[in-house]
Order: C-alpha cells, then sequence, then structure tokens
C-alpha cells in the first residue's frame, strides 16, 4: 500500500518556479458585462471552486458509543442544502487549551447502494482517535444516510465540496483546533483529497492512502481494471452530466483551456 503525505505551503510566494497557472475566465465572452453568463461546467474549474464560500456547521451529536478512550457520535452538516451524515468521535481526555486536533475522514469507492456508515475503515477510525484526534467520517453524498445523487471524484466537484464543508463544519466546533484539521483520504478518497489541496492550498496537512490520483490521460489510456465498481445506469443523471461534459468540450486534452 502506497502512503503519501503532504503539507500545504501557506506562504504562496514560496511555491516553485516551475508551477504553472491557467487563467480561465469563467463567463462567456461577451462586451455587455450585465449579460454575462457562466460557461459550461464552470462548477468543474479550480477558479469557480477557489471564489465559492465553504460554510457549515453539525447538526445535533447523537452518542452510539463510548469506551475509555473516546465517544463517538452519529450527525449530520448542510453541504449544497444537501444533509450529509457523519460518524464524529471526540477524545475523553482532558481537552487541549485550544481544542482537540481534527481530520477529516473520506471513504474510497463503495457502490453507494452497499455503503453504510459504520462499516469499513472502523480499525483506522479506532486508531486514530485512540491518539487523540477528533476523527469526521463523512459519507459523501448519496451514500448510507446522505441526501442526493451519488456523483464522480473524476468528473464532478461534488465531494470536492462535501469535503471542504466538512472541513468548514469541524473549524465551527469549540472543543476543535481549527488550526488543526487535516484531510485523510484512501483510493477515490486520495483523488477528492488531492483536488481538496489544490482549491484550499491553506490546509496544514494531508494523508492519502493507496489513492487513486491518476491524471486524466492515465484514465483515458489505461481506466480501471476493477471488478468492485459499478458504473451507474444508462439514466442516471451523472452519467448523463458527463456525457454532456463531453459534447461540449471533447475528451481531455492538454490543448484545452477548459481542461487545464
Amino acid at each position: 500500500m502506497a502512503f503519501f503525505k503532504f503539507k500545504s505551503n501557506k506562504n504562496s510566494e514560496n511555491r516553485s518556479e516551475n508551477s504553472t497557472t491557467v487563467d480561465i475566465n469563467l463567463t462567456d465572452n461577451k462586451e455587455d458585462s450585465d449579460s454575462f453568463s457562466p460557461i459550461p461546467f464552470a462548477e468543474l474549474t479550480i477558479p469557480y471552486l477557489r471564489q465559492r464560500k465553504y460554510e457549515s456547521e453539525l447538526t445535533s451529536l447523537e452518542e452510539v458509543s463510548q469506551d475509555s478512550s473516546y465517544i463517538t457520535y452519529i450527525t449530520s452538516y448542510d453541504s449544497d442544502q444537501l444533509r450529509i451524515n457523519a460518524l464524529l468521535t471526540k477524545p475523553t481526555g482532558r481537552e487541549p487549551e485550544e481544542g482537540w486536533p481534527a481530520i477529516v475522514f473520506i471513504h474510497g469507492y463503495i457502490p453507494p447502494s452497499q455503503y453504510q456508515t459504520g462499516e469499513r475503515y472502523s480499525d483506522y477510525v479506532d486508531y486514530l482517535a485512540r491518539n487523540n484526534f477528533v476523527v469526521f467520517k463523512i459519507d459523501l453524498r448519496g451514500h448510507g444516510a446522505s441526501e442526493g445523487e451519488p456523483s464522480s471524484a473524476y468528473y464532478s466537484s461534488d465531494y470536492v465540496i462535501d469535503t471542504l464543508n466538512a472541513y468548514a463544519a469541524l473549524q465551527n466546533l469549540d472543543f476543535v483546533n481549527p488550526n488543526q484539521i487535516g484531510l485523510w483520504g484512501h483510493s477515490m478518497g486520495g483523488n477528492i483529497i488531492l483536488r481538496s489541496l489544490v482549491v484550499k492550498p491553506d490546509i496544514p496537512v494531508a494523508v492519502i492512502w493507496a489513492g487513486s490520483v491518476f491524471t486524466y490521460q492515465d484514465f483515458i489510456d489505461y481506466g480501471i481494471d476493477d471488478d468492485s465498481y459499478q458504473p451507474p445506469s444508462p439514466t442516471a443523471p451523472r452519467r448523463q452530466y458527463r456525457q454532456d461534459l463531453f459534447d461540449t468540450y471533447g475528451s481531455f486534452s492538454l490543448d484545452s483551456n477548459f481542461w487545464s
């Protein structure tokens, strides 16, 4: 299993001289500014995701278990006006003066119809919780009891938005240190984390386990050989959305300003 740890640089002036910035106009190029309209699929672009706000708070905490190290709760938060379900752990020890450090925990691909909040990753959550982290394991939209339609980590920003709203929700908890919140993700969750870091580079730390972080070009050239993957039905909204995207901009190309 590959293990990657990323720590963002809060000082943008210290970024590598070899880095590249691509400017994208999010509106149609019209002379009359009053008639500007967003370009098709602007919601997928980095500029769009950076300019939008991420604000959320947790609902009530429903205790489901407790031991000598931590208490586990079921809770939820708002993301795009959808109720996103989550599992939250809180250490039982003496709370640090500035609050506990916390982790937004993002699951990998599991067929949405089979996903259950309490299954999988329990050992990982347990280890982190016993080491005095608040762990916020979110059920991405369309999974478990979370509202909304399942989406895609590669041709949609929905899961990135869910992640950054979860980050904002943790910052509003009175027992969490808002300056010590990181991201942890596995497989598909690693892809979501990498995109989240691009959108919000001031996130102090992130850990990616066996992340599906290949490029669009690798995705096209090699695809995914994974028997667990269950493609959406031909009538699923996300399948139609993806087809509309390709009909508008074609398949991925570095020569395309939109795809860049």
